[in-house]
């Protein structure tokens, strides 16, 4: 069955109803990518993630999780949203971090809970804190790894807020 707005040819269709589907796609390549980057990066340059980087890691799987389950249940959108504002709040609380370097960060009561997660357990490469916020980390294209988690969380959460947005009867 088509449609109400679809059985009209004269009707316009707005852009942000037809890409409800590539959008969250898109955000779940995005999680996937930075994910994917964050591992090869820490391998190839010896990095070392701090708690705050772990969490945003954490936060990317939720992303692509909700995103994964807003294909297929449209409530879940909001879902993926709400993962994505988490990683933005994360993301941002790093910047915040890498910006007033007065308060430690990676030696805390947060690296302990990070590292007390079941996931540090099973895949300590991948998801143990093993680094500080303060250690030296080259910017890519001039912008640090928690700024560009942070643009993607921004990103990923405005595609999903018009992918939400989209008319129930798609």
């Amino acid at each position: 069955m088509r449609p109400a707005y679809l059985a009209r040819p004269d009707v316009v269709v707005p852009l942000w109803v037809r890409l409800r589907v590539p959008l969250i796609t898109l955000c779940l390549l995005a999680c996937i990518a930075a994910l994917a980057s964050a591992v090869i990066l820490q391998k190839a340059w010896n990095l070392y993630p701090c708690p705050l980087c772990i969490l945003q890691r954490y936060a990317f799987i939720a992303l692509a999780a909700a995103c994964v389950l807003a294909l297929f249940w449209r409530p879940a959108t909001w879902l993926a949203g709400l993962a994505a504002l988490s990683g933005l709040g994360v993301a941002g609380f790093h910047l915040y971090r890498l910006a007033v370097p007065s308060e430690a960060c990676g030696r805390d009561a947060v690296e302990a809970f990070v590292n007390g997660l079941p996931m540090a357990q099973w895949a300590p490469s991948w998801f143990a804190a093993t680094g500080l916020c303060s250690d030296p980390i080259p910017p890519v294209l001039g912008i640090s790894f928690p700024g560009w988690a942070f643009i993607l969380f921004l990103l990923c959460g405005a595609a999903l807020a018009v992918a939400a947005k989209a008319p129930r009867d798609e």
